[in-house]
């Protein structure tokens, strides 16, 4: 049902982009579509997508695994307890009897049915936010640089836009922008000589994982008809991301909306530098031109 909003979203974007012969495609598409989509989704107003992301820093770099001071924990941790806050606050103001099919609504619902705790549903409506938005925003930065830096793939793409979806799926796998997770051993287990105890945290490199010779062939490059082989980019099994078909339907929307209006682009000279924010992988600012 977001199908419809995320392709509108993608043209007001594509078009405020059109007339500039360079642009950051991050700032202007990237960072914009995932907060607005998410917000649409969880049916926070438009105008608070954008206070709401400010807000949501500290959760998003507690979840990301990056090494940090005692400081810098208790900084972030009490920013999102600020940002819960706001969250209750926006919860408060719903009458689920008023607006029944209001995703608050489903929220409060359960919590009355005994399904949920006031504390949980807050912390579940954070993890949506901050995943909708921060794997998304680099995911499509990742992809279109790959993209745009295989000239052969993005030539193919423009002469058949019908292999989108298989170009989204294998783009995922190329460049994800969550190069590892952390995992609890739940029982003891030993893989090649290396024995792992219940309880014991592990953690998978999805980025690796995905570059398998084992699995994958000619896994460094990009190859839109590759069929064998399933990525990790989202996980697998009862923790595989909740936000898959999210991410797929913005990018797919986005790449239709490029190869369309603008099959001259091309990634801007010079060497752009990703960052690594713990687990997570991609580009603060990606200039493009046409």
């Amino acid at each position: 049902s977001l199908q419809a909003f995320i392709d509108d979203e993608v043209a007001r974007l594509v078009d405020q982009c059109e007339h500039l012969p360079r642009f950051d495609l991050v700032a202007n598409i990237a960072s914009v579509l995932p907060v607005r989509t998410i917000c649409r989704l969880l049916g926070f107003p438009d105008a608070h997508g954008a206070s709401y992301l400010e807000a949501s820093a500290g959760a998003w770099q507690l979840i990301s695994g990056a090494p940090m001071s005692a400081a810098e924990h208790a900084l972030a941790a009490m920013q999102t307890e600020a940002f819960l806050a706001q969250v209750e606050s926006f919860m408060r103001a719903i009458d689920p009897r008023a607006a029944p099919d209001h995703a608050a609504s489903r929220f409060l619902q359960l919590e009355q049915e005994g399904g949920i705790g006031r504390r949980e549903m807050l912390v579940n409506i954070l993890f949506l936010f901050i995943a909708g938005y921060g794997t998304t925003l680099l995911s499509i930065g990742n992809s279109v640089a790959a993209l745009l830096g295989e000239p052969r793939a993005w030539q193919a793409l423009k002469d058949d836009v019908s292999l989108v979806p298989q170009a989204v799926r294998e783009l995922y796998r190329y460049d994800p922008a969550v190069q590892s997770v952390f995992r609890y051993a739940w029982d003891d287990v030993e893989i090649d000589g290396c024995r792992i105890r219940r309880g014991e945290r592990v953690m998978p490199l999805i980025g690796s994982a995905n570059r398998d010779p084992a699995v994958f062939a000619a896994p460094d490059e990009i190859r839109f008809e590759r069929e064998a082989g399933r990525s990790l980019t989202f996980g697998a099994g009862p923790h595989s991301c909740m936000g898959l078909a999210l991410a797929r339907m913005q990018l797919e929307s986005l790449l239709r909306a490029l190869t369309r209006r603008m099959p001259d682009l091309r990634l801007a000279p010079g060497w752009q530098a990703r960052q690594q924010h713990g687990s997570f992988h991609g580009y603060d600012r990606l200039m493009v031109e046409r």
